[in-house]
């Protein structure tokens, strides 16, 4: 089949997609996006009439080619219990394009619940409101020190210490305790997006924390410019404790605020992407805003700024990770300017709007709340930022795609992401350590992320559909009862980290390369053919 045949054999899925949408409007199909619950009148489509699946694959670099997959049967793809999902993806400068996938990277899952237990599921569920915690404890800490006047700006009296330490410990130390006594939970069942991307309640909860975390930023500010004035600190380093621990207390709030943000910006309602922008600028980090989607296209490539190869350690990696946000934020606003016709240095560029809004931002705290409020700003954006890299540094660390015939780079796998099956880890987080599923469909809204099981071969009727749920199999990165968050300890220490990291990334890839043997196979033919 020629490359062009397969494209067009694509745009008939798509047709047959909005025929049996136009059909079934009061019954939601997994067959149309965005799906919605399965559909139990609604069979696997066929590939080519039965025949083993070929499929056209977009890659990130959207270059059209031929990838026979050898991981799924014709059983599997034709199974009334099993469905593929659908990809969309925006490029900068290129029209959407929906893209068909493998079942190696766009995933046959089950969607009867086949190696999942659902009882992981609602722990995490019954925790989702666990966010809000943060900024709550963040305020609390602000009144404590507010009351405490004057004496708190000598000696910090023990119950504001408490408070002030409070999201920090919760973070780095209680939730890990508690992941650990709970343990791993039964993976949770991937499933389709349950609402379009458009969707406001889907992803209200990380809206609302976007507002509480300013809000009980102001108050943090203001009890560190009382203390300061209470000791008569007109310098920095005249602060009294108490500001440093006001700091660290909105650092905490904001690590968890990254993560809000990370679920808005994949959202496509107005109203969140306005949250995500606030909170982001607010953070003095709105360039992630833009160089995220990048990343997207281009994870587990020396391409990503946020990619870390095997042995390279955390505090080389920081400079790259920070300095790369901005380059690709403004080259991509660049890019958008030109495309419009409209000048680069103008307030049609965002990023350089952003940027100025957060010197304003960072100007209207000094101006009203002094050298400590801005302090506790600039200190507070400095630990978050720190927390997100390092998650950036560990999700994919020395996981690596096979770069095929030509330069271009091989599709991603679940293999290509590290992942964790914790309730509370990822209820503070968002789910966003379900991060496979993620990069699969990263508009899906955080409640419906999963993580698949791995299930013997011997468990499955047929060799197609054993290897299917083999290929599906995450890689965890810990293995046992230890919760993926400890690794921010490990990661200052490089040579105990690389110890611990570089085995598991080892065996990441050699199953990623295994589950996309075929895939890869058929795209270096391709690649072969037209060069």
């Amino acid at each position: 089949m020629s490359v062009s045949n397969a494209i067009q054999h694509m745009t008939l899925q798509q047709q047959q997609q909005q025929l049996h949408a136009r059909k079934h409007m009061a019954c939601p199909c997994p067959w149309r996006y965005p799906t919605v619950r399965p559909c139990s009148p609604c069979p696997a489509p066929t590939a080519h009439g039965g025949s083993p699946s070929s499929w056209a694959v977009i890659t990130p670099r959207h270059t059209a080619a031929l990838a026979t997959c050898s991981a799924a049967s014709p059983a599997v793809l034709q199974s009334p219990g099993r469905q593929l999902q659908w990809h969309r993806c925006r490029p900068s400068g290129s029209p959407r394009t929906l893209r068909t996938c493998t079942a190696t990277h766009a995933r046959a899952s089950s969607v009867s619940g086949e190696g999942a237990v659902e009882g992981g599921r609602q722990l995490v569920d019954v925790l989702a409101p666990l966010p809000l915690l943060w900024p709550v404890m963040l305020a609390a800490g602000a009144v404590s020190v507010m009351q405490a006047l004057p004496g708190v700006a000598a000696s910090v009296p023990t119950h504001c210490l408490a408070l002030l330490l409070a999201p920090s410990l919760c973070m780095h130390v209680v939730a890990p305790a508690l992941d650990v006594a709970l343990g791993a939970q039964p993976a949770w069942r991937i499933k389709p997006p349950s609402v379009p991307a458009t969707d406001w309640g889907a992803r209200a909860l990380p809206a609302c924390f976007a507002g509480a975390h300013i809000a009980a930023s102001l108050a943090a500010y203001q009890a560190a410019a009382s203390a300061a004035a209470a000791a008569s600190a007109t310098t920095l380093g005249a602060l009294p404790a108490v500001v440093w621990l006001l700091a660290l207390a909105t650092g905490a709030s904001a690590g968890v605020g990254n993560a809000a943000a990370h679920e808005l910006i994949h959202s496509r309602h107005p109203a969140h992407a306005a949250a995500a922008s606030a909170l982001l600028v607010w953070c003095c980090n709105w360039q992630y805003s833009r160089s995220h989607h990048h990343h997207h296209l281009t994870y587990c490539t020396p391409e990503d700024h946020t990619w870390a190869r095997k042995g390279t350690g955390l505090w080389p990696y920081l400079p790259r990770y920070l300095a790369g946000g901005w380059r690709l934020a403004w080259q991509e606003e660049a890019r958008e300017c030109g495309r419009r016709g409209r000048a680069v240095w103008g307030p049609h560029n965002a990023c350089l709007v952003a940027a100025l809004s957060q010197v304003a931002v960072a100007g209207g705290v000094y101006a009203v709340w002094g050298v400590a409020g801005l302090a506790v700003h600039l200190a507070g954006a400095a630990i978050a930022q720190f927390l997100l890299a390092a998650f950036d540094y560990i999700l994919h660390y020395g996981l690596e795609r096979t770069q095929l015939p030509g330069g271009r780079w091989g599709p991603a796998s679940p293999h290509s992401s590290f992942n964790s099956a914790h309730a509370v880890e990822n209820a503070v987080l968002f789910k966003v350590l379900l991060h496979s599923d993620h990069h699969a469909v990263a508009a899906k809204p955080y409640g419906d992320l999963g993580l698949r099981a791995s299930l013997p071969s011997s468990s499955k009727g047929s060799a197609g559909e054993a290897s299917a749920v083999d290929i599906a199999a995450e890689p965890r990165m810990w293995p046992g009862p230890l919760p993926l968050s400890l690794a921010t300890a490990l990661v200052l220490v490089p040579p105990l980290w690389f110890k611990v990291a570089d085995p598991l990334a080892d065996a990441a890839n050699a199953a990623h390369k295994l589950a996309n043997q075929g895939v890869l196979a058929a795209l270096s033919d391709a690649a072969m053919n037209h060069s």
